[in-house]
């Protein structure tokens, strides 16, 4: 189970960054429209909106970048963070990848390895 906790660690750190990469390219663009149509309406509207879309991916991807170095470095709230957004990763369920993501993730957490690993059983813990 070392191997399954480690990849859902670094899963859930790898698709938060891609999430903050992807929001602040997303920024760039909708701001750099809103300065190609010179109109001071478009401008504020698309300067807010990329705000928002960046605060809330950041916002977002905070828990899971930290719940995935907690995972990695074995720590028991870790685990329960991590349960917590894999079952948000259920909610969003017409997006496939999240929705798989979220079935390995429950799947990974609620092993009974896993919970005796994170719970300090020194002849499973590396």
């Amino acid at each position: 189970m070392h191997t399954h906790i480690k990849i859902v660690g670094w899963l859930n750190i790898i698709f938060a960054m891609v999430s903050i990469i992807g929001a602040i390219c997303l920024s760039a663009i909708l701001t750099g429209s809103g300065l190609i149509s010179n109109d001071q309406t478009a401008i504020t509207a698309l300067g807010i909106i990329s705000s928002v879309a960046v605060g809330t991916s950041i916002l977002f991807s905070i828990p899971e970048i930290v719940a995935g170095i907690g995972v990695l470095k074995y720590k028991p709230w870790a685990r329960i963070l991590m349960i917590i957004l894999g079952i948000f990763d259920l909610l969003a369920f017409p997006l496939i990848l999240p929705a798989l993501f979220g079935i390995y993730t429950l799947w990974v957490m609620f092993n009974p390895e896993t919970q005796q690993i994170f719970e300090g059983n020194p002849q499973l813990v590396e």
